[in-house]
């Protein structure tokens, strides 16, 4: 059974490269607010908690843009991943062999990813569509995370969320908080 779902969540935002968006004179704040996002599964197994996951060999990681060079995305998401599977019970061990799924994930600017390339390549997109125009210091960013059976090689579960990132530096704190939640968010139908 394949199962489609599409969620839009307005206070989460890309953490890695966003900015507070609380600031009401900031004239992009209400555009860094927006996130949207599409999981599908792809059979109805469910994963019972203490279940191990590990990274796959198949990692394709960060198209990192040199705009980001100041932050260290592919070490924010491999964190913000492995701490919501432990919240959601689950264990992520460094032992590939006894890892029952596997974990992967692509993020992306749309300048290095368009829609079209994440619709071509992943079978999805989220769809979010800013308002109007962007200053140069914001871009959609894609964050793509697929969930792998190891022992039968098979993708169980996908997940895309786009949201608008900010390409100026933030605090390493607040960096790592918005990832969190913006990775809590898009694996929340993960089971």
């Amino acid at each position: 059974m394949k199962k489609f779902i599409i969620l839009s969540l307005a206070n989460i935002i890309l953490s890695a490269c966003s900015v507070d968006a609380t600031k009401e004179d900031d004239v992009n704040s209400i555009f860094l607010n927006r996130t949207s996002m599409v999981q599908k599964h792809y059979d109805d197994e469910f994963i019972p908690k203490g279940t191990l996951f590990n990274w796959s060999p198949n990692l394709k990681g960060v198209y990192q843009d040199n705009r980001l060079n100041h932050v260290n995305m592919d070490r924010l998401l491999k964190k913000g991943i492995e701490s919501t599977l432990v919240k959601k019970g689950y264990q992520f061990t460094e032992n590939a062999e006894s890892a029952s799924y596997m974990v992967t994930y692509t993020a992306a600017l749309k300048s290095a990813l368009s829609d079209d390339e994440v619709l071509q390549i992943f079978g999805a997109h989220p769809g979010l569509v800013p308002r109007g125009k962007l200053d140069q210091n914001v871009e959609k960013g894609t964050l793509i995370v697929d969930v792998v059976n190891q022992k039968t090689g098979r993708l169980h579960w996908r997940s895309i969320g786009q949201a608008l990132a900010r390409l100026d530096e933030i605090p390493q704190q607040h960096r790592e908080q918005r990832m969190e939640q913006f990775v809590d968010f898009l694996l929340s139908d993960l089971h």
